[in-house]
């Protein structure tokens, strides 16, 4: 799958603002669990709204590895099947997301 950068670029506004982050912070190397927690929700909104390959998700995310990237949508799929309130704001990201831009992605 290739997508636009300014697709992946707005993906990453929208979890970054909605976790009160910067772009920055979600492509950076910190650790705190905040921030990896929205990174955790970045890849896995990557994965549902532009079915993005795990290499392009790491690339995404400031050059991490695939098996990182793969981590990553394992650990936050975990959470949205165990919270009902992570689910709805999962979902409430990609549907902002997909209708941000129109074309093939928005109808599916």
């Amino acid at each position: 799958t290739t997508s636009d950068p300014s697709e992946i670029t707005l993906v990453l506004e929208l979890v970054a603002a909605d976790f009160g982050f910067n772009v920055a912070d979600l492509v950076g190397r910190r650790r705190r669990r905040p921030l990896v927690r929205a990174r955790h929700t970045a890849a896995l909104v990557l994965r549902d709204a532009l079915a993005l390959s795990f290499p392009q998700i790491g690339w995404a995310l400031g050059g991490r590895d695939h098996s990182t990237a793969h981590h990553s949508v394992q650990v936050a799929h975990g959470w949205r099947l165990d919270a009902d309130a992570y689910r709805e704001r999962v979902a409430r990201l990609v549907g902002t997301a997909l209708s941000a831009w129109s074309g093939p992605r928005a109808e599916a």
